[in-house]
């Protein structure tokens, strides 16, 4: 989008039928809010249910790669499923970083992704404290490895970005955002999802022997 026309395909899940699907261009408008800020609507058609969807993008110049389009609205917005094996808060931050994710608000996204994995480390045990302390905490406990420490760290960083700014950070770009949940996810199904799935195989061979 760097020539600051929007694309002509979103791959992405669609708001209407909730399915990864590829959605086309059909129209597309341009103007400027009240403040001056230049933005692109896009609207698009899902290739699974056929059904439009409005996408709206932000305009900024960048330093070094000039006039930019950043994705900042997508309207029906998807909305993501609970994780069921997550323990409750957890579960329910998890699902609102990403809603805020598929709504556009990435900032909002990556603020709710840094607030579930503190509630994950203080689930797994940590002494509490401020972040990267409780991250190094399960580390010295044996209850993370190095790496997934360094997933967490990747989180927590990313997410200190947004809450602590430096001025001359304006947008974030839904990549980066996109990036930081995948890296959140990866840490909940190693530590909380798979633990507890195998507590409930365990269990449930477990009452079949039993009831022999």
């Amino acid at each position: 989008m760097e020539d600051g026309t929007p694309p002509q395909t979103l791959g992405r899940k669609c708001g209407n039928c909730g399915k990864e699907s590829w959605l086309a261009l059909v129209a597309e408008h341009e103007g400027k809010y009240s403040n001056g800020e230049g933005f692109r609507a896009g609207l698009y058609v899902c290739g699974g249910c056929g059904k439009p969807s409005l996408a709206t993008y932000s305009y900024y110049v960048d330093q070094f790669s000039g006039p930019m389009w950043i994705l900042s609205g997508f309207v029906p917005a998807p909305h993501a499923l609970p994780w069921e094996d997550l323990p409750d808060g957890v579960r329910e931050e998890h699902c609102e970083s990403w809603n805020c994710f598929h709504g556009g608000q990435n900032k909002a996204a990556m603020l709710m992704a840094r607030t579930a994995l503190q509630h994950t480390c203080r689930a797994l045990g940590a002494k509490k404290g401020k972040l990267a302390a409780e991250i190094a905490d399960l580390e010295q406990q044996g209850k993370i490895t190095p790496d997934l420490r360094g997933l967490a760290d990747e989180v927590r960083l990313l997410g200190n970005d947004v809450a602590h700014p430096p001025e001359d950070i304006a947008v974030v770009d839904p990549g980066e955002a996109e990036e930081l949940l995948a890296f959140l996810d990866d840490f909940l199904n190693t530590t909380l999802v798979l633990p507890e799935k195998t507590r409930q195989r365990i269990a449930a061979r477990k009452a079949r022997k039993e009831g022999k």
